[in-house]
């Protein structure tokens, strides 16, 4: 589930990732090793300490 969410964000068609260039959308690029590692991490931690 992780991955076919995060997969389209980071791989986004040339028309988006043309837009997200425009210093006011940077903050819309998604890094999927970087975003998929932390939500694996809070998700293994939550798991252990239930």
């Amino acid at each position: 589930m992780l991955i076919a969410g995060l997969w389209p964000f980071a791989n986004p068609s040339l028309s988006v990732r043309a837009a997200v260039q425009d210093p006011l959308l940077a903050h819309s690029r998604v890094d999927f090793a970087d975003r998929l590692s932390r939500a694996l991490l809070v998700t293994v931690t939550s798991l252990l300490h239930a």
